[in-house]
């Protein structure tokens, strides 16, 4: 570059070899500037949390949270219907006396869009309990199978971020889905029943505990906050069971807060779209409810990735006490998908620092 070339002359005066120049050296400066932050904020605390940011939006990137999302979606989709369907007819056996209705539906609207709730009511006046044992038999079988498959694709989405260990058993995703499967269906059966009849309770102990006297935003809270822990308790589960099968000791906590308290916020902001700004209803007709859904579980699902990207960098970061610490994706994009990042965590992190390799 020559001299004439360097003088800060301006851009309109430049020409088009120059103007190129000019906006490479500022495309640099720019980029130098998102990876590491302002120079001010370097080797600081406010530069560690930019660093976090960077390479959180680095991992994003990097698993293609939104395809693995895309993928998993379609059989969550599947395992949506049956598993509605084999609560509501256990519900339906507890006892003749036992229907759940729209207005026990209206409970969870907080937590579910308004056109989910809908096709949640259709269904609900639509299922009857089954005639025979055999029927009942098939039902819970097609509902098991079906939903395992979702679960389990979940299950393996999650895995699929975590670094693997060597001496995993190979069990398959799908024995993993059936039996995650089975004790989500206890949770939510249990669920549905606190929601459903937790104000006829809460009646029952006012009228023959005179003492008690409990009130109604009490019964509220109570429910929405069984609610809220019975969500966290899931996920937390289901990040816990990964992290047992990866190594390092990646908590599950801080990603099961964030994929619950994200789940609830997308609930009520996609709720409050489609209800004012939306017209899928004009655009798709009949399917508009079946669309809504998709999109939800789509964006469900990234929530849930996301928290355990929250998790596998928790782990990572919480090593790296001193002043210099290494970038996560900076670390796997060198390495190949089986092996193990932490092994190329600084030698400056102690021994017992490091993350535990013992088996479940």
């Amino acid at each position: 570059m020559s001299n004439q070339d360097k003088r800060n002359n301006k851009y309109s005066e430049l020409n088009k070899n120059q103007k190129s120049i000019r906006r490479k050296s500022w495309a640099r400066i720019v980029k130098n500037l998102i990876i590491r932050g302002p120079v001010s904020w370097r080797d600081k605390k406010a530069g560690r949390y930019w660093n976090y940011g960077v390479d959180f939006a680095q991992l994003i990137n990097y698993h293609k949270i939104g395809d693995k999302a895309a993928s998993v979606v379609y059989y969550l989709l599947l395992a949506f219907f049956p598993l509605l369907m084999l609560i509501m007819f256990f519900i339906s056996l507890i006892g003749r006396n036992i229907e759940i209705t729209a207005e026990a539906v209206e409970r969870v609207r907080t937590f579910l869009p308004d056109p989910i709730l809908n096709i949640i009511e259709s269904l609900i006046k639509d299922i009857r309990s089954p005639l025979s044992s055999i029927s009942l038999i098939i039902t819970i079988s097609m509902a098991l199978w079906a939903s395992s498959r979702g679960v389990g694709q979940v299950f393996r989405g999650i895995a699929r971020i975590y670094p693997p260990r060597d001496d995993n058993l190979p069990i398959p995703s799908r024995i993993i889905g059936i039996v995650l499967t089975i004790f989500f269906f206890i949770l939510l059966t249990l669920a549905t029943v606190v929601m459903s009849f937790g104000r006829v309770i809460f009646d029952f102990l006012n009228e023959h505990l005179k003492f008690i006297d409990i009130q109604k935003w009490v019964v509220d809270i109570l429910t929405y906050g069984f609610s809220f822990f019975l969500i966290f308790s899931v996920l937390y589960i289901l990040y816990y069971t990964n992290s047992r099968r990866s190594v390092g000791n990646i908590p599950s906590a801080p990603g099961a807060l964030f994929a619950t308290v994200g789940w609830i916020l997308l609930s009520y902001v996609y709720s409050f779209y489609i209800a004012n700004r939306a017209s899928l209803a004009s655009l798709y007709g009949g399917l508009a409810n079946i669309i809504i859904l998709m999109f939800w579980l789509n964006f469900s699902i990234q929530i849930l990735l996301l928290g355990a990207v929250i998790n596998y960098q928790r782990a990572w970061y919480s090593l790296q006490t001193d002043g210099t610490y290494i970038k996560l994706t900076d670390t796997i994009r060198k390495l190949e998908s089986e092996e193990n990042p932490f092994d190329y965590l600084p030698k400056s992190v102690a021994i017992k620092d490091r993350p535990s390799q013992d088996k479940l």
